[in-house]
């Protein structure tokens, strides 16, 4: 028990560094290296926690990470924009991140239904 606590730790604080590396990515100057190391963090989580050990924690810290990083894509792409009803721009964040949390909420019973079966 004490070794899945380690991972989880480690999975949680390397999720939230590649996501803040993906933002600074995202609002910053440089977007390519950022973006890149989030993917390949999504992606290497997804082989691992997902094909090879099972990991459920592992999976929902790519999910949150994958909410955050698609938000900031949206809010970037709308803050660039000359639009004026903010209001707008809000709802269409809020509808968005409860969309994607929603769909991965699915996804995670799935998979968690899956490994029981």
């Amino acid at each position: 028990m004490r070794q899945r606590w380690l991972v989880r730790s480690l999975a949680a604080l390397s999720s939230a560094q590649v996501t803040m590396l993906a933002n600074d990515a995202i609002f910053g100057e440089q977007n390519i290296p950022g973006i890149i190391a989030w993917l390949m963090w999504i992606s290497l989580a997804y082989t691992v926690y997902r094909r090879r050990i099972y990991e459920l924690f592992v999976l929902a810290c790519g999910v949150l990470s994958t909410v955050i990083v698609v938000t900031s894509v949206l809010v970037k792409i709308l803050i660039s924009g000359k639009a004026t009803d903010v209001s707008g721009f809000f709802l269409l964040i809020a509808m968005a991140v409860v969309g994607i949390s929603g769909a991965g909420a699915w996804w995670l019973k799935k998979v968690s239904a899956e490994q029981r079966s």
